[in-house]
């Protein structure tokens, strides 16, 4: 069954949720949720009614449900203050209140023409991305295949055309990975992309700078497996803002964006040579310690000021948005730290036993907002003080196919892995570590990197 409202689909067959003609991805039981809501459409559902048929059985709280509730309306474009889609009823539970369009699968229906989001609430805002446009921030990556001509001549036209289609789809695919956009263009023109529209992330520079290595280094195989020589993917990397919109387009709805950024990033991508990552001065700013980069000198360049400050990119230094979720290397200016004195005692009291050989996991739970983030950023500062080497590692949902990541990123910053380290080093310092740990680091070394990715 596909159940259609405004500019979603929610496919029950495919388990599928589009938005504006793309795949939005979205957890299980983010998706049960919704299609349970739109379901039961027609009346209010209890928390607890919502508890035990999304979850069945198992004993989740309220915080649960919340945090549900909250990314189901993110992804279709709600908000809890708007409410156009998903109305909370107060002390009896939820109700999905948009006109929705039902259509069994396989079946042809056009929607009607008065489809579309219930009237707002004065004062609630608008969904994302309205035809008018909405000025939003964004980290946009232009790149190219250096060097057309020198293709031309190494490989032929036919050749060429073939290796274009696959750098396409190349492109494409690690932009979507990443939750990134690509703007509808030519190959002949580059490849355009943004970072943070139509679903904004606070670290959408760190997914402009992963896709863009992840670039880098697929179009390298492409051009080698082409036998072409000499060719290497130019990419260009801005930090700024856009005016975005959604707009019909050959009758699918598409992302559309203008301003000096979109600029800004081509310059920079025209600037770079063949296998080049160049930064402007805000991409740089906003990245900070993740990366190492060192500048062109193109101070006396014309042109916008973040293009003559460029910066060529080095190396990551780190595969996540920070060293830390909790920040602990970084100044911040925070208010004081008052209160859960009951749960920092519990968390040294662990640290206490681990010191004494017997292994603790702590898990804390709580509401968004609640201060889970702050209580553990106390805790850790603390604990290093006392002695405690503290590392971190973070899930990432760009980074859902690649198994244990944040074991992974512990395993890298104990061993002193960088990223750009081949494999033997890799090895060899794995192997170092765990030699360290009184394990055998010769005989498991090569089996823990493989594993590790």
């Amino acid at each position: 069954m596909l159940y259609r409202f405004a500019d979603v689909t929610l496919d029950t067959e495919r388990v599928e949720l589009r938005r504006g003609g793309a795949v939005v991805r979205v957890r299980p039981k983010v998706f049960a949720l919704l299609r349970y809501l739109i379901e039961q459409r027609e009346r209010v559902v209890s928390k607890d009614e919502l508890l035990e048929r999304v979850w069945q059985g198992v004993a989740v709280g309220d915080a649960a449900l919340s945090s549900c509730i909250k990314e189901a309306r993110q992804l279709i474009g709600d908000t809890g203050t708007g409410q156009q889609y998903v109305q909370t009823v107060h002390a009896r539970g939820y109700r999905f209140v948009a006109a929705v369009h039902e259509q069994a699968e396989g079946a042809v229906a056009p929607l009607p023409a008065t489809e579309g989001p219930p009237a707002r609430a004065e004062g609630s805002r608008p969904a994302p991305l309205t035809p008018a446009g909405e000025q939003k921030a964004v980290s946009v990556l232009s790149c190219a295949l250096g060097q057309p001509a020198v293709l031309v001549r190494v490989v032929g036209a036919e050749e060429l055309h073939e290796l274009r289609l696959a750098l396409g789809a190349m492109v494409r695919e690690t932009v979507e990975r990443y939750g990134g956009t690509l703007l509808g263009r030519g190959a002949d023109e580059g490849y355009l992309a943004l970072f943070g529209v139509p679903v904004a992330h606070e670290d959408h520079p760190h997914r402009a700078i992963l896709a863009a290595l992840r670039l880098r280094e697929r179009a390298a195989a492409l051009v080698a497996g082409a036998a072409a020589t000499g060719a290497a993917l130019s990419v260009g990397l801005h930090v700024g803002r856009v005016l975005a919109s959604r707009v019909a387009a050959g009758g699918e709805p598409t992302i559309t964006a203008v301003g000096d950024t979109l600029a800004t990033a081509e310059a920079l991508r025209r600037r770079a040579v063949p296998g080049v990552i160049l930064l402007s001065g805000a991409a740089a700013a906003a990245l900070g310690e993740q990366i190492e980069a060192r500048p062109l000198g193109l101070a006396e360049a014309s042109g916008p000021a973040s293009e003559a400050d460029a910066l060529e990119l080095v190396r990551l230094r780190t595969p996540l948005p920070r060293r830390s979720v909790l920040a602990l290397e970084r100044q911040r200016t925070l208010t004081p730290f008052v209160g859960r004195q009951t749960e920092l005692a519990l968390l040294e009291q662990s640290w206490e036993r681990a010191r004494d050989r017997r292994g603790q996991v702590v898990g804390i739970v709580g509401e968004p907002g609640v201060g889970k983030s702050r209580l553990l950023r106390e805790a850790c500062l603390r604990l290093a003080e006392a002695g405690a080497l503290v590392v971190t590692g973070e899930c990432a949902s760009y980074a859902q196919a690649t198994p244990y990541l944040p074991i992974a990123s512990l395993v890298r910053q104990l061993a002193q892995v960088a990223e750009d380290d081949d494999r033997e080093r890799q090895v060899q310092r794995v192997a170092t570590l765990l030699d360290t740990l009184g394990l055998d680091g010769g005989g498991h070394a090569a089996q823990l990197v493989d594993a590790l990715g």
